[in-house]
């Protein structure tokens, strides 16, 4: 939060949010896994592991060494995305 100078004066976390202001885990998981994961990258089930909690979001699993960067830098642009924990292993 920033004041009437817009001054740093505090910092909200993810969890202090009304949930009709932040997506819901589910619903970000769900778009990694369809739109990204299965639409733009072409990759089979199962080949990534998604898991999201508090907008944290753990993906593991093997692909290729080259598509990882991309794959990364697509979940950082969801929305309420706060964090991502890559677990990714080059096939």
């Amino acid at each position: 939060m920033t004041d009437q100078h817009g001054r740093l004066v505090g910092v909200v976390r993810r969890t202090a949010l009304p949930h009709v202001l932040v997506r819901d885990d589910g619903k970000i998981r769900e778009e990694i896994e369809t739109r990204i994961i299965t639409r733009e990258f072409h990759l089979p089930k199962g080949t990534v592991d998604v898991t999201v909690h508090d907008g944290v979001v753990d993906l593991t699993g093997r692909m290729d060494r080259a598509g990882i960067p991309g794959l990364l830098e697509e979940v950082r642009e969801i929305e309420d995305v706060t964090e991502i924990r890559d677990h990714l292993r080059a096939a």
